[in-house]
């Protein structure tokens, strides 16, 4: 292109341009209009002849950088702007979010593993204590241990003594209280713990320690629907573009 120029380098042709249109200052200090042409490999203007340019490979790999750290920024970007849905409400799938939910599951794993040995603790002092009152027995003088031995015979051989044997249980249908009573109040005692979530569209939800499992799963979906999918898919086709127009084609969505 015609612009007002001084060669500073005879050799290379580098030279002084004026880019404005004050053409008389121009003629002052010497310059005249000249061919001449910015270089994209350093930003300086030479002698049209003498101008370095890169070549088409360069310029295109350069604009492909340029489309994958864009591609890279709308993945990022839409990570931390993405969301789930479960159980009616809408849940971030930013770093901070999962950092959270991941610290309040642990959180809610201690407490339920605690409660556990609370109740395990209670429930085998309640059964230590029981055995220690039978053993009692062991320790009567031998006249007394006799007495109960013989009252449980004279009871069992008494033919005189009429008993409604549809008011005694039958021995199939004893059912030992100290077993069942154990294991439904154990479950009683440690029970699911539930904590309160307020989702992104200020929701408040209960999650138990099965839902914050579930919830992981959706967002380690979401986040592969992101990077393995649509992010690797952009940069394959990034990578074979072999032309500028194919490459401005790439139309990058999230």
């Amino acid at each position: 292109m015609l612009k007002y120029a001084k060669i500073t380098d005879e050799q290379t042709g580098l030279c002084e341009v004026g880019i404005g249109t004050n053409t008389e200052f121009y003629q002052s200090i010497g310059m005249t209009e000249q061919d001449v042409c910015q270089s994209l490999v350093d930003g300086n203007w030479y002698l049209s002849e003498k101008c370095p340019q890169k070549t088409y490979e360069q310029l295109l790999l350069e604009e492909k950088n340029k489309k994958h750290e864009e591609n890279t920024r709308l993945a990022k970007l839409a990570v931390e702007n993405g969301h789930v849905v479960f159980k009616g409400a809408e849940f971030e799938t930013n770093a901070q979010t999962v950092g959270d939910l991941t610290a309040t599951m642990l959180l809610m794993q201690a407490q339920q593993t605690l409660k556990q040995i609370q109740s395990d603790t209670t429930n085998g002092a309640a059964v230590s204590s029981s055995s220690a009152n039978i053993s009692e027995t062991d320790d009567l003088p031998e006249q007394a241990q006799q007495a109960v031995i013989l009252s449980d015979s004279e009871v069992s051989n008494t033919d005189d003594v009429t008993q409604d044997s549809s008011a005694t249980p039958q021995n199939d249908d004893l059912i030992s209280p100290q077993n069942e009573d154990s294991t439904s109040t154990q479950n009683a005692d440690v029970g699911e713990l539930t904590y309160l979530w307020l989702s992104k569209d200020d929701k408040v939800v209960g999650l138990t320690l099965a839902d914050f499992g579930i919830l992981g799963a959706l967002i380690a979906d979401f986040k592969n629907s992101v990077w393995q999918e649509k992010y690797i898919t952009y940069k394959v086709a990034i990578e074979q573009a072999e032309t500028f127009e194919s490459l401005a084609d790439i139309e990058l969505e999230y």
